[in-house]
């Protein structure tokens, strides 16, 4: 009777498995690496993912809100620059109808000099509020405005 004899190599065997496990832990290690998130998949924590995730979207949300908000304080300091500029022409637009009101000390040349310059100032305030824009979108002509009936 012939005999059989198996040939074997149970430390390669061992060998080879514990290369795989080695393998797999460092495509792991390299994904989480490379991602730099300590969760990336389902497998890392199924609710870890979900709050990692919810937390992310938070994040984003918070981000978007900050640049709204320096943007609106753009636009609100490109709009508080106009409106100084044309407080200074009113104010000066105040004190020529107040010289010109005072019909006791002035001449009617003083007075329609007074006039002109007023006219003058009355323009400068319509093309202040027409050309006062942030991106693309005039903001003191009053086409912004909200009608009330």
């Amino acid at each position: 009777m012939a005999s059989m004899i198996i040939a074997h190599n149970v430390s390669a065997i061992n060998t080879q498995r514990q290369l795989e496990y080695s393998n797999r832990v460092l495509r792991k290690s390299l994904e989480k690496l490379s991602s730099g998130y300590r969760i990336n998949t389902g497998a890392d924590g199924p609710a870890d993912l979900i709050i990692s995730e919810q937390l992310r979207a938070q994040n984003i949300g918070l981000e978007r809100a900050v640049r709204n908000t320096e943007e609106a304080v753009n636009v609100i300091g490109i709009a508080e620059g106009s409106l100084n500029e044309m407080n200074e022409i009113l104010k000066k637009l105040r004190s020529l109808a107040l010289h010109a009101s005072n019909s006791g000390v002035t001449s009617p040349e003083q007075v329609a000099a007074d006039q002109s310059e007023m006219d003058s100032g009355i323009q400068t305030l319509d093309r202040i509020a027409n050309t006062t824009k942030y991106s693309d979108q005039l903001l003191l002509n009053g086409a912004k405005g909200i009608v009330y009936d």
